[in-house]
């Protein structure tokens, strides 16, 4: 090792802008995240035929959601044992997602309780 070097005071410079580097690649991937986490799903609940709606409601709910830019965070509730007239076809744009969900009458209902004949088996 040479005991002539002399040490520049901009010798740490290229570390500096290293850690700096870090530092922002760090702080943009926190706010990648947030933007992330605060993306939420809308739900649409749809009215079919026997709700009241008229023909053509879902196709009327989807272009709706496409024109805004949201179809890919929309759910589309549909209940069952209802009728749903498309008066056309849905076409989804490439690299969105169309989700639909249909729910049933009795999803407020409690699960049925386990009943037990007899005695409890033996341990």
């Amino acid at each position: 090792m040479n005991r002539n070097l002399r040490i520049c005071k901009y010798q740490s410079v290229p570390l500096r802008f290293i850690n700096l580097l870090k530092l922002f690649i760090v702080i943009t991937m926190m706010l990648a995240w947030q933007i992330q986490v605060y993306a939420q799903t809308d739900t649409v609940d749809v009215k079919g035929m026997y709700s009241g709606g008229s023909e053509g409601e879902l196709n009327n709910a989807v272009k709706a959601a496409i024109n805004a830019g949201t179809l890919s965070n929309t759910v589309f509730n549909l209940k069952s044992y209802d009728r749903y007239v498309i008066t056309g076809p849905i076409t989804v744009p490439a690299g969105e997602q169309l989700t639909i969900v249909a729910l049933s009458r009795d999803r407020h209902r409690k699960p049925p309780r386990r009943r037990y004949c007899g005695r409890p088996a033996a341990v």
